[in-house]
């Protein structure tokens, strides 16, 4: 999965947790949910610095992983002190949201899948390919057609889920505000 599909994957669990929760989503709120559903791919840094030949070597691996969402839900625990139990669950989610979008991406690189339940199981794992893979073998290949496709894909599994928690979350602010229209 790429950025765009990680991105609203993080978006689509904190609409989720907003509407759980009867809560106002807010900006910045959004912007840290769509920042840690990214965040797992932060090992590509180290992996094109050391060549896109092995990129996906270190690619998939301990970011992708149980181990790193709890850490990372941890360490927002001990920042945001005032809703300590909110900020684990909207960071924790949001890179498990990453780690499940990849679960369900084709992989056609060595090693296929990730290690999704590390520490508890060190296999690779991969789901059914409900997404298409991204190419990442050179700087071209970021942007050739395949990409492009697998983004607008991405694009057009979320907008719907998107658009559903979306207008639940205006209904429940109406009726919360008061400003639902009832017969007479």
């Amino acid at each position: 999965m790429g950025p765009l599909g990680h991105t609203l994957s993080g978006v689509t669990v904190y609409l989720g947790i907003c509407t759980a929760t009867r809560r106002k989503p807010t900006i910045g709120e959004t912007a840290v949910a769509a920042v840690f559903a990214n965040a797992p791919d932060l090992d590509l840094i180290s992996a094109i610095w050391a060549g896109f030949d092995h990129a996906n070597k270190l690619h998939h691996s301990y970011s992708h992983t149980l181990g790193f969402a709890l850490f990372c839900g941890l360490i927002a625990m001990l920042v945001h002190r005032k809703r300590p139990l909110f900020a684990f669950s909207l960071v924790a989610l949001s890179v498990i949201a990453h780690n499940t979008g990849d679960f369900f991406t084709r992989d056609t690189s060595y090693p296929n899948g990730l290690m999704m339940l590390w520490p508890f199981d060190p296999d690779y794992m991969i789901g059914p390919s409900l997404f298409l893979d991204i190419h990442k073998a050179s700087w071209m290949n970021l942007i050739s057609a395949p990409n492009i496709k697998a983004t607008i894909h991405e694009f057009l599994a979320f907008t719907p889920l998107l658009s559903i928690l979306s207008f639940i979350l205006l209904v429940q602010r109406r009726t919360l505000s008061g400003a639902s229209h009832e017969p007479r």
